[in-house]
């Protein structure tokens, strides 16, 4: 879910467990209406002016300020492509499901503005990687954009260079004595990662190098507390972590001083 740019709004996105369909509403917040969106799972660049939305007939499309179509791409069939919006909205990144794709490459990156593809290539696992599954769930590019961020239920995180493909770092997950990695969120300037696992705890990464920092956040009072979402912020004051069946714990991460293992 997400504010529109003025704030008179809530947009979200629901998914029947069932069917696995998706439908997104935006409501106003002033009156409580509820309208349905004839998209899903909308995502604004840093200065809201441009959203990355799916819509109906599957086509991933990139709007303007005005609603008008800057970018238009086959997404493919539903859940198959896992997309993000760069914080200046001149990217979009694409993960294919390789079980069920009709393209060779694992990995794209666009130009909104020229409509070109500027990257393609098989998503670059680390030698000797064991992940049970290859698809991704989630993406995020970092401030600077010249890494995508990648994760999926099963195979951790991912760095890879916007301008070449190449892996720049690997966070594994379910290896190692590490439980799978929950989510990631990315720091609102892009420069640190915040990645929870299952049993805990959230780990803040490097963006640009993958190296992990202390301390790490872990929920007080509940060893089996079983963590499902993080996040920042928009000042990157706040850091929150959400768990089994419903809490939320708000950690202060403005004054925290990170500092690599031992250091």
């Amino acid at each position: 879910m997400a504010f529109e740019p003025d704030g008179s709004h809530l947009t979200f996105t629901v998914r029947n467990t069932s069917s696995m369909v998706e439908v997104s509403y935006t409501v106003a917040l002033a009156t409580g209406h509820v309208q349905r969106l004839p998209y899903t799972r909308p995502a604004w660049d840093t200065a809201r002016r441009r959203t990355l939305v799916v819509d109906n007939d599957h086509t991933l499309r990139v709007l303007g300020p005005d609603g008008g179509s800057c970018l238009d791409l086959p997404a493919g069939k539903r859940f198959q492509t896992t997309a993000a919006l760069s914080p200046s909205g001149r990217l979009v990144g694409l993960t294919h499901d390789p079980d069920n794709r009709d393209t060779e490459h694992d990995l794209e990156i666009w130009d909104v503005d020229t409509g070109q593809r500027v990257l393609a290539a098989p998503f670059p696992f680390p030698a000797g990687f064991q992940g049970i599954s290859r698809r991704f769930d989630k993406l995020a590019f970092d401030g600077a954009e010249q890494i995508l961020v990648a994760s999926g239920a099963t195979s951790g995180c991912f760095g890879v260079s916007v301008e070449s493909g190449a892996l720049c770092w690997a966070i594994e997950g379910e290896r190692d004595g590490y439980e799978r990695l929950a989510d990631f969120a990315l720091s609102p300037d892009g420069t640190l990662l915040a990645g929870a696992r299952d049993g805990g705890p959230v780990i803040v990464h490097d963006v640009a190098t993958g190296q992990p920092l202390e301390p790490h956040f872990a929920v007080p009072g509940e060893s089996s507390a079983w963590y499902q979402a993080v996040g920042f912020s928009a000042d990157g004051r706040l850091l929150a972590v959400g768990d089994y069946p419903g809490r939320v714990t708000v950690f202060r991460f403005d004054g925290v001083e990170l500092t690599k293992p031992g250091g």
